[in-house]
């Protein structure tokens, strides 16, 4: 009998291990909460340079660096977030409410939204690049981890989809992925470096008369230098575009990569089968494992190639300078980063949990006739003909073969010494050794031991100098955090020094 505890889904052996909503779908309140954090950097670094330049009196920064401290433990909900206004003129009515106009109204001298908003968005943009590189990093991890186990397991390459190449290993295929993802790192990286400049004191687009330090304020929240032309500061964002750019090729990476799971986890390839907790249950066919997480990551990358699109439609309509078109293309950033980072992370446990099927792919790499350029370049070794005479005896041999339902392995010299006499008007007499050493698929793997090859001898390198590379990925990173964690110590200590004075 029923007992009513038994599992919904039943065929699967465990529960997702991704989320099945969009990876992009966030939460709009503590959306506003780090938005307002950020604006508090801005706010705090903002008054300790006007405090030290002698702008604002002390006494008033100490008035308003308290309010500010106080807001940033209650949140969000303190200031009773108007739209209408938005979350500067909220934050400022807050604080106006509580110390007066004369003195709260002094926060916002030599400075605009112009400046405040691209500089809130830099913070965002900087935090999230280096989220998405420590993603990267992890997923890179995962593929050269089941590359080390994976370099003598031999497979079909293929070209055209799903047409045989010649045979490679799993682990060369896991690492010309791995490849593609370290360009990435390198992509944001660039990016990294472009949006961590700061617009403050472009103020609303020609700068003020005020005598401020644009430096003290980008040293204090962690730039690395100026956006230093006021116009440019304030009426460029170009920096959203190429750190969406580097998104959306990532997201083509992992689509790319995303494909060739899906085909081969196929029951027609089946070389490959996706762990349960990647996949979902029809609710009709009981047998169905559908592979829901690879086809999330290959449809939300599309998305993201619209989003960067409609950005950059938006932006090459707008002159330099503010306009509201900014808030269009500011709100479609953060969709496409948290897509960016859900992807990855699910793509790297897919990786950690595929099952791999050795025998299988052998037995794949074998059909196909993929192993016969290796004929052919024998043929160049052993029978002094150029390699285009070689092809076109190989070819013609395949053909013969293909008709006669003959598999790769199959071929004979006899067969190629009746396609060498209509080719070259005489036999090869190639030693049936030869032959059926190219036809082996992993004699075939084993040398192509060039440079970046898949020769198992030569992927081993490619996996220890990869994971080289993989520390100093990690490296960069853990460096920029420091300095961001430090530039935070630093305006800590600043707030506290004008609160003691």
């Amino acid at each position: 009998m029923p007992t009513g505890t038994e599992k919904f889904t039943s065929r699967l052996g465990s529960t997702p291990a991704f989320t099945t909503t969009p990876f992009s779908q966030g939460d709009p309140r503590q959306d506003r909460e780090d938005a307002l954090n950020r604006d508090l950097q801005l706010h705090k670094a903002h008054v300790v340079m006007l405090a030290e330049q002698s702008i604002i009196s002390v006494e008033t920064a100490k008035a308003i660096l308290a309010e500010l401290l106080e807001l940033e433990r209650l949140g969000i909900e303190a200031i009773s977030f108007d739209s209408s206004l938005g979350l500067y003129l909220s934050t400022e009515k807050y604080l106006v409410d509580r110390l007066s106009a004369d003195v709260a109204g002094r926060m916002h001298t030599a400075r605009s939204r112009n400046d405040l908003e691209p500089a809130n968005s830099r913070l965002y943009v900087r935090d999230k690049i280096n989220q998405i590189v420590q993603a990267l990093v992890g997923l890179k991890s995962a593929l050269l981890l089941r590359a080390t186990e994976h370099v003598e397991t031999v497979m079909p390459g293929y070209t055209h989809h799903s047409q045989h190449a010649q045979p490679i290993t799993f682990a060369h295929y896991l690492l010309a992925s791995h490849d593609a993802f370290s360009r990435d790192i390198r992509r944001f990286e660039q990016a990294y470096a472009v949006v961590n400049l700061s617009p403050m004191g472009g103020c609303a687009l020609a700068g003020t008369g005020f005598p401020i330090s644009r430096e003290r304020v980008a040293g204090l929240l962690g730039f690395d230098g100026l956006v230093e032309n006021s116009l440019d500061a304030t009426g460029h964002v170009d920096f959203l575009l190429q750190s969406t750019a580097a998104i959306a090729i990532a997201l083509s990476n992992l689509g790319r990569m995303s494909e060739g799971i899906y085909l081969w986890n196929t029951a027609e390839f089946g070389m490959l089968e996706l762990a349960d907790e990647y996949c979902s249950i029809s609710s009709i066919m009981p047998q169905k494992k559908n592979p829901v997480a690879l086809e999330m990551i290959r449809g939300e990358g599309i998305l993201v190639a619209s989003q960067l699109n409609g950005m950059m439609g938006i932006l090459k309509a707008l002159p330099p300078g503010g306009g509201r078109e900014w808030g269009y293309v500011h709100r479609a950033f953060p969709v496409c980063a948290n897509t960016a980072l859900g992807a990855i992370k699910t793509m790297a446990g897919i990786v950690s949990t595929l099952v791999v099927k050795p025998d299988v792919m052998a037995r794949r790499a074998a059909e196909g006739f993929s192993t016969v350029t290796e004929l052919a370049d024998q043929i160049v070794r052993h029978a002094d003909l150029s390699f285009r005479q070689a092809h076109h005896i190989v070819g013609l041999t395949t053909l013969e073969a293909a008709k006669a339902g003959k598999k790769a392995d199959e071929i004979t010299g006899a067969m190629l010494d009746a396609a060498a006499k209509e080719v070259i008007g005489r036999p090869l007499g190639l030693d049936e050794q030869v032959v059926r050493k190219a036809l082996d698929p992993f004699e075939n793997v084993r040398v192509r031991s060039v440079v970046g090859g898949p020769a198992p001898d030569e992927v081993r390198r490619m996996i220890e100098d990869r994971n080289a590379v993989l520390a100093q990925d990690t490296d960069r990173l853990e460096h920029r955090r420091r300095q961001l964690a430090q530039a935070a110590e630093g305006l800590q200590d600043a707030v506290a020094a004008i609160m003691h004075h």
